[in-house]
């Protein structure tokens, strides 16, 4: 009977298994037209890349997925994975070609929206990476950290309110990310300079994230905090050395001739500062004395003293008024040789985030303490300026953390026009202003400063009067690095090249100075 029986179910059970066979072959059959699948050594790449990818082997499997889209190059098994390997490898470019093919064979899913986003965030494609997280972040598999990657975005963008919106979604939906929110709202708070919320959140960083890299960031900024957080009021003294190779009394706006001569020279600064008030309405006062003293000639030497004010205040989000006041008495070899008192109003347009505006206008009134032999060349009288200068500040892009540096360009104009007792020195100029600032890796500022002045004389000179009115061609340029060490000091290299360019050739000079300071600030 059992005999029986199975002569008869097993002929029948593997008539059924080959009918099913049968059928499962249709339905792939159906199924390939829709999809390529893998096979032959496509396979066997997409297998050893998703073994390397498990382990953690990125480069391994990177080059196995290499392969298997060159052979299979409309599998989207093989597009969703490569694209993931692209994405861990630093490829996020690439990664967002293949997943804009694997979005042209079949609809893509919230993760790889998410992928897609992901790989433009951490390509810098700020603006892309916030358009689809906006969309897109509460249907990701992630949802906490695509809020944290919108907030990053807008916050790159300058659009700190919406980041901060973005950040406090992110920690609704996932409370653990509060460590990284924490080191994302430090940053914000420091680009407003509110630096006790900026301390409160790089420690909550240190407190929940600790020996992570991101903790030992914000240890970095809690160290520069302490060292820029600004006090009511500042001390500090500089003292150097420095090198001129053309010693002469000559500042930005005198106009002396060479003295032929080259040395070194000791150079010092004490000064101090009080401020009352706040970032909306404030006035600070300072003091500063100044003075070098050559080595080769001391008739060069100057010693000046520096009185200053400044005061502020926000109209409303965007526009802002201040007013700057300076009085300086200057020696030259101990004995009384200029003085001057100046105004500027000025007036400042926040346009973006990044971007600002400010005009100005600016009176000085000078007096000079010697008698020259001929009266028409008494310098003694006003200088007027007008100006007008735009401010973009730079991403941070190379700086290590430090919190006292920056990174900012700016690109400005002056008119000048100057009326002096003597009318050797009745002059109007225009010059042009370019400014970068860097902050660079190893905690470094640097700043280059350049300007050209084209300053036209309105009657020719007593010195040589056959050519005609008196025209200066003035170029300047400045350029220094300064770096930290600790939390008070700071040592600092600078460079400035003066050329002046006459018709008359008395007053052509060039002159190169070289300055090696150390700061103190308390």
């Amino acid at each position: 009977m059992a005999s029986g029986f199975r002569s008869f179910i097993l002929p029948c059970l593997g008539m059924a298994l080959a009918f099913f066979a049968f059928v499962l072959a249709l339905a792939a059959g159906a199924s390939a037209e829709e999809q390529p699948v893998l096979f032959g050594p496509a396979e066997a790449h997409y297998q050893r890349g998703a073994h390397f990818f498990r382990v953690d082997d990125v480069p391994a499997a990177l080059g196995e997925l290499d392969e298997a889209v060159v052979l299979a190059p409309n599998s989207p098994e093989v597009l969703r994975l490569y694209a993931e390997v692209l994405v861990r490898s630093g490829q996020p470019a690439r990664a967002q070609e293949i997943l804009h093919r694997l979005g042209e064979l079949e609809p893509l899913g919230a993760d790889f929206e998410y992928s897609i986003a992901l790989a433009s965030f951490r390509m810098g494609d700020w603006e892309r990476a916030r358009d689809r997280l906006r969309i897109m972040a509460s249907r990701a598999p992630e949802p906490g950290s695509a809020y944290l990657y919108l907030g990053a975005a807008h916050q790159e963008l300058g659009a700190l309110d919406a980041a901060e919106g973005a950040f406090s979604q992110a920690l609704g939906v996932n409370p653990s990310l509060l460590g990284a929110v924490a080191y994302r709202r430090g940053m914000i708070a420091l680009a407003r300079r509110l630096y006790p919320a900026a301390k409160a959140q790089f420690e909550i960083v240190e407190e929940r994230l600790p020996g992570t890299p991101l903790a030992l960031s914000a240890t970095e900024y809690l160290t520069q905090i302490e060292r820029i957080d600004p006090d009511p009021w500042e001390v500090f003294v500089r003292a150097g050395m420095g090198y001129d190779s053309n010693i002469n009394l000559a500042s930005s706006d005198d106009s002396f001739t060479s003295s032929g001569e080259q040395g070194w020279r000791a150079l010092t600064t004490l000064g101090g500062a009080y401020a009352f008030g706040d970032d909306e309405l404030g006035v600070q006062v300072g003091q500063t004395l100044y003075g070098h003293f050559y080595t080769a000639d001391g008739q060069f030497d100057q010693q000046t003293s520096l009185t200053w004010a400044w005061g502020h205040m926000e109209l409303n989000d965007a526009l802002e008024v201040d007013l700057r006041y300076g009085f300086e008495y200057a020696w030259a070899d101990w004995k009384s040789y200029r003085s001057s008192q100046n105004l500027e109003p000025g007036l400042t347009w926040k346009i973006s985030p990044r971007w600002a505006t400010r005009v100005s206008f600016r009176v000085e009134d000078r007096t000079y303490y010697f008698t020259p032999a001929d009266p028409e060349f008494d310098r003694t009288g006003s200088v007027e300026y007008v100006g007008a200068d735009a401010f973009y500040l730079l991403p941070a892009v190379l700086a290590s953390p430090n919190a006292g540096a920056s990174s900012w360009l700016r690109v400005g104009y002056r008119y000048r026009n100057e009326d002096s007792a003597g009318n050797q020195f009745l002059a109007s100029g225009n010059q042009p202003i370019f400014t970068l600032a860097l902050a660079l890796p190893w905690q470094i500022q640097s700043i280059v400063d350049a300007r050209v002045e084209w300053r036209d004389y309105a009657v020719p000179s007593l010195r040589e009067p056959t050519v005609g009115p008196r025209r200066d061609t003035i170029a300047i340029l400045r350029a220094g690095v300064e770096r930290p060490l600790g939390e008070n000091t700071s040592l600092e290299i600078a460079y400035r090249y003066t050329n002046r360019s006459s018709n008359v050739n008395y007053y052509d000079y060039q002159r190169h100075e070289i300055s090696f300071l150390g700061t103190y600030r308390y």
